[in-house]
């Protein structure tokens, strides 16, 4: 899949992953809207899971933001979730996938579409884990929402999920579904090799 000289690799990916980053981020800044209310249509329900006093009223995106609407409200607007901050992995992931050269078009975007696939939990994941963290702040009939126990550990998760999701899972995506195809490659043609061998003995 890649040529045999590592410089000229290396180089040719470096220029590669500078021009798709680039493209990246322009595309990402103009789908994110679409993305965000996909997500929302996705999340509603796993919300309403979380929500064990069923104060949640909507989940729904404005622009590049997604607003879970709930009753009681201190402030009494909804809790606004910038997308931005949750999908900005999507444009790593798609400079990362499209700066390897040497790669056939159609196995690109097996890779590229697989990759997405793969990255959009997180994002939901992400969301939800906001609205978790927000409804544990409040307290109904003077019971806190969640446990202390609950709280702390949404707190740390949230803290983990944020360093890790804007570059290492788009990286362990990318070099995962990479190795995965050249290990499959590689064990077609061992199979091929040892098919021939045995019609020639």
């Amino acid at each position: 899949m890649l040529p045999s000289k590592p410089k000229s690799v290396r180089f040719r990916f470096i220029l590669r992953f500078l021009l798709f980053f680039s493209v990246g981020i322009a595309v990402w800044y103009w789908l994110t809207p679409l993305e965000a209310s996909f997500t929302a249509w996705v999340a509603e329900p796993l919300v309403r899971l979380i929500d064990s006093y069923n104060l949640t009223q909507d989940l729904a995106s404005s622009g590049a933001s997604i607003l879970h609407y709930y009753s009681p409200s201190p402030t009494g607007l909804p809790f606004e979730i910038s997308y931005r901050f949750v999908n900005y992995n999507d444009f790593l992931l798609f400079a990362l996938i499209m700066a390897v050269p040497g790669v056939r078009p159609r196995l690109r975007l097996k890779i590229l579409l697989l990759g997405f696939v793969i990255l959009f939990p997180t994002h939901v994941a992400m969301v939800l884990m906001a609205i978790a963290k927000n409804l544990s702040l409040l307290d109904i009939n003077k019971q806190p929402f969640y446990s202390v126990f609950v709280r702390n550990a949404l707190f740390y998760i949230d803290r983990v999920m944020t360093r890790i999701n804007g570059e290492l899972f788009p990286v362990l995506i990318w070099a995962g579904l990479y190795y995965f195809y050249e290990w499959h490659k590689y064990l077609s043609l061992r199979t091929k090799l040892s098919s021939k061998k045995k019609g020639g003995s």
